[in-house]
């Protein structure tokens, strides 16, 4: 096994009982927060400018006008998902174990929001694409016939 371990690694590694290198997680996890930042003015920046020129631009009607700021809204709620049960609850799970604070109040909780990211994720696309939402009142529609 010591002949298999890449040169990048120490060999003291084999020793530890979890053989897992802290370092390459501690500059990944500097990387994931840069970007992290980065992106999220980005993403700021963007959702006022969309809401600037809506509000700004003449030549849509207001039922236009409308619909964007509808869409525009749609997209935050299908994007904040993600950003509230998933990225937020693992940066707080990297937060406890960098800061080497006491997990066990708010680590079940992160893993909880975690582990309902998906379910939530699928049920914001449904209820707030009118297409699928449309189809699934149909579906609930025919359900509650055949059990009536």
């Amino acid at each position: 096994y010591p002949k298999m371990l890449s040169p990048g690694w120490s060999p003291s590694l084999l020793a530890r009982t979890e053989c897992f290198d802290t370092d390459h997680l501690s500059s990944f996890s500097i990387l994931a927060v840069t970007f992290l930042a980065i992106g999220s003015a980005l993403i700021l920046v963007i959702i006022f400018h969309t809401f600037a020129t809506l509000r700004k631009k003449s030549s849509f009607s207001e039922k236009m006008r409308e619909y964007h700021r509808m869409m525009t809204i749609v997209l935050l709620i299908q994007a904040g998902v993600p950003c509230l049960l998933a990225l937020f609850p693992l940066g707080v799970c990297f937060s406890v174990y960098f800061l080497d604070l006491n997990g066990i109040k708010i680590l079940p909780a992160c893993f909880i929001a975690l582990s309902s990211y998906s379910f939530f994720h699928s049920l914001a696309v449904l209820t707030t694409t009118p297409v699928y939402r449309r189809k699934m009142i149909r579906i609930v529609r025919r359900l509650r016939r055949k059990t009536a």
